[in-house]
């Protein structure tokens, strides 16, 4: 699957059951009828977390670095609150089927926090990169250009 339901799911086996659409502005992953933990993709804040009109518990996280909300839906149980810090270690809670749904299941919403639109998850991944700076201190970075690379790419990896 995708680069980000990867980390969400920490690898776990996934699937597609509903794709993003006008009418579905996210995209349902199922994950085999098991009640698994998500994670969140990178450093963040939960903005909310509650239960929508149909009764799905869900999340919203900012992520900074990326300028994007992910809207994480159909939670069986969640363990975080509004405000928390979290990175790629923070479980968030357990996939579910609260709500309007008929197995258990992720539904995944980004939206672009500058247009204030959403987006396609798939799409997005698919051009996602991963936050690899774990160099905290000020020291220069030495990097090797490779195939592929332009400096966005570089700049989002090494701030």
């Amino acid at each position: 699957m995708s680069k980000i339901t990867n980390l969400i799911f920490k690898g776990k086996p996934h699937y597609i059951t509903q794709k993003f659409s006008d009418k579905h502005n996210g995209t349902d992953y199922g994950i085999y009828h098991k009640k698994i933990p998500q994670y969140a993709i990178e450093n963040g804040t939960i903005t909310y977390v509650g239960v929508d009109n149909n009764g799905s518990k869900y999340i919203k996280i900012l992520y900074p670095r990326i300028n994007k909300t992910f809207l994480q839906g159909h939670f069986d149980t969640i363990y975080v609150k509004e405000n928390d810090e979290v990175n790629s270690n923070t479980v968030l809670g357990l996939t579910g089927m609260s709500g309007n749904a008929t197995g258990i299941h992720l539904h995944l919403s980004i939206i672009d926090n500058e247009s204030r639109s959403y987006i396609n998850p798939e799409e997005y991944a698919n051009n996602y990169v991963e936050n690899t700076n774990i160099n905290n201190n000020d020291e220069p970075i030495t990097y090797i250009v490779k195939t592929d690379d332009n400096l966005s790419i570089i700049a989002l990896k090494y701030h």
